[in-house]
């Protein structure tokens, strides 16, 4: 796949920073979110929301190790979340905000939008 980025990808404590995605193939979180800002036009809502449920899924699969992932990413998730949030797409906003309330389960500091 041309478009994966499995670049930012790192092990903690013996489990991988790599999920699978809807498609099938492994995504890190620096991919999933290059998946989401790349997604501009308003014809692409399902790549949007399947980026967010995949961010969702990564987040909850790595638990207490997304969040340094998290941490490190922080200043490209808070605006790509909140842009998101004012979507013309009802199905990437609820996205977008089930991707947040993850964020803030896991997340080692506060988040505010």
């Amino acid at each position: 796949d041309a478009h994966h980025d499995d670049t930012d990808s790192a092990s903690y404590n013996g489990s991988s920073a790599i999920s699978q995605g809807s498609n099938g193939h492994a995504l890190s979180l620096s991919g999933v979110l290059k998946k989401i800002r790349t997604a501009k036009g308003a014809t692409d809502w399902e790549r949007k929301r399947d980026g967010f449920n995949d961010m969702r899924e990564w987040i909850s699969d790595h638990g207490h190790t997304a969040g340094h992932e998290l941490s490190r990413l922080m200043d490209k998730l808070v605006p790509t979340v909140m842009d998101n949030t004012k979507d013309a797409h009802h199905q990437v906003v609820v996205s977008a905000l089930e991707a947040w309330a993850e964020m803030a389960k896991h997340g080692s500091k506060p988040m505010e939008p």
